[in-house]
């Protein structure tokens, strides 16, 4: 059975979605405001400036989750990894704020650990984002009792999780498609999540370099759940 939604019923669900997801994130970027200031001796119009400030990354974010499925161009994309990029960042700082607010509660914590726990968070969320661009190309051996021996010595490359969208775009697919082809797989397979969700920008074309992935038995893919 089709279960049949109405629009306006459909739509009141999705604004909800976005004003729970959205008080979460005013929650969680208020904690590190708190734990932020507190560390850092930030007050008066200081202080305030960085309120608006995670407040809009907060209420931004959300919009362009909504913007970029459906518009592309140069300031959607810079918000939209602007705000993707603290989004990332803020789970560490928001982990460093809540050991750090929950230690205060009990011990006093002198303000250069609370310090140290930013700068933690601070190295991390950089690491991240560098190698979150990397291409890491892994070597397993696979044994399989039984195999027939037309696969035995046979290279397959298995690629997942790429993403392409506002992020990663064709200059990535390219990337990958060159590391690809420099191992001469006799197969390739492409285990899903190619793409990140979006119906920007044009799929066709920042997928298009894989149109040109070398393997002498095919490329096979999934979709997965993105």
């Amino acid at each position: 059975m089709i279960l049949k939604i109405k629009k306006g019923v459909f739509f009141l669900a999705l604004i909800g979605f976005f004003l729970a997801v959205s008080l979460l994130l005013l929650e969680v970027n208020y904690i590190t405001f708190l734990a932020f200031t507190d560390v850092f001796h930030i007050f008066n119009s200081s202080s305030f400036s960085l309120g608006v400030l995670l407040f809009s990354f907060s209420c931004v974010f959300m919009l362009m989750l909504l913007f970029e499925r459906y518009y592309s161009n140069r300031i959607i994309r810079f918000f939209y990894i602007s705000t993707a990029s603290w989004m990332g960042a803020l789970v560490y700082f928001f982990i460093s704020s809540v050991i750090y607010i929950a230690l205060n509660i009990f011990i006093y914590i002198p303000k250069n650990i609370g310090v140290l726990f930013f700068l933690i968070a601070a190295i991390i969320s950089i690491y991240g984002f560098f190698h979150g661009r990397k291409v890491v190309v892994k070597n397993i051996e696979i044994s399989l009792p039984g195999l027939s021996q037309s696969w035995k010595g046979k290279r397959i490359v298995y690629m997942s999780d790429l993403h392409l969208g506002p992020i990663r775009g064709a200059r990535f697919a390219e990337k990958v498609k060159k590391l690809s082809n420099s191992l001469s797989p006799h197969i390739v397979f492409i285990g899903g999540d190619l793409y990140d969700g979006a119906h920007t920008p044009d799929p066709y074309l920042i997928a298009r370099p894989l149109k040109d992935l070398s393997s002498h038995l095919g490329v096979f893919f999934i979709t997965g759940n993105h």
